[in-house]
């Protein structure tokens, strides 16, 4: 809560504190400016999924989201972008400084992936012989645009047989307008809603596609999962999906909300896909062990720096 927060600051009186996500800002944002005066603490704070986006036809609305993100932004002494994209979004869109902003991507740890890989898998859908599979990961919201994927599904699904098995939790009543829409689609016997599982790789691994279908995201950890056991994938266009991708050199980018560009795009990578050890030497850029050295600089930095007065 914002009050236990503020006693936290309060009492503790740390030298930092990171903000971990865009979902916490705001709350971050007040405990800071209402646990003042007298508290030190530089704030920073990671910026991890997409910018408020600008719309003439909400012209008002627009412009009052873009201020009060600029405003809680602006609070905090450092700024951490997940892609570069994100950060060219802070300075082009939200006006923050360039010099306040790092980038520090996603990371995973590879090795540990490739480790769990290899347990076994008892889902019946992946053995051998069977119609490809393709995966989606990640919580059961709109923002996953799971929704697109079912329908990118049926209508790839009408060329080729295929099965769809997503992986994640999410409000009951997402979940089950989900299967409504799968009903209506006809496809309810090969679409697998599997809840979530302790340990998704070796999904990753058996897979025939992975496939990201969210509206909007910063750097999509799924993808670097999938892509880290070697698995095809297909994502719609976000700014750290273009990246983690190099703007399609490791696989297709389509765009959001258009499910009859998804279909397509998963029928021609399921025949020639970028997959295996190029996938897998991509992901091991982005290793955990490089995104963690790299906020330990820049909380060392922070840490040299004179006490928030």
């Amino acid at each position: 809560s914002m009050d236990a927060l503020i006693e936290l600051l309060r009492q503790r009186q740390p030298k930092l504190a990171l903000s971990a996500g865009n979902h916490f800002h705001v709350l971050a944002s007040a405990a800071f400016r209402d646990a003042q005066p007298g508290l030190q603490t530089r704030l920073i704070g990671r910026v991890s999924s997409a910018l408020p986006r600008f719309s003439w036809i909400t012209l008002p609305h627009s412009l009052r989201k873009r201020r009060r993100a600029r405003k809680q932004l602006m609070a905090m002494d450092r700024l951490i972008a997940v892609s570069e994209e994100i950060r060219n979004g802070l300075t082009g869109r939200l006006w923050i400084p360039d010099e306040r902003i790092t980038v520090i991507r996603n990371g995973i740890d590879t090795a540990r992936a490739e480790t769990l890989a290899k347990e076994p898998l008892s889902h019946e859908w992946f053995a051998d012989g069977g119609p490809p599979v393709l995966l989606g990961v990640g919580r059961v919201v709109p923002q996953k645009g799971f929704d697109v994927l079912l329908k990118a599904f049926a209508s790839a699904r009408k060329k080729k047989h295929l099965r769809l098995v997503i992986l994640g939790t999410g409000p009951a009543e997402h979940l089950a307008s989900l299967e409504a829409l799968a009903e209506s689609l006809g496809v309810t016997g090969d679409v697998d809603f599997h809840g979530a599982v302790s340990n998704p790789y070796p999904y990753y691994k058996a897979a025939s596609l992975f496939v990201l279908s969210s509206r909007w995201e910063g750097m999509s950890n799924a993808l670097l999962e999938a892509m880290a056991c070697g698995c095809p994938v297909v994502s719609t266009v976000t700014p750290g999906s273009s990246e983690l991708l190099e703007y399609g050199r490791f696989g297709a980018l389509v765009p959001a909300d258009q499910p009859e560009v998804m279909a397509k795009a998963i029928l021609a990578q399921l025949s020639s896909a970028v997959r295996g050890k190029k996938l897998r030497q991509r992901a091991e850029e982005f290793d955990l062990g490089t995104t963690m050295d790299e906020y330990l600089a820049l909380f060392a930095e922070e840490l040299a720096k004179p006490p928030r007065q």
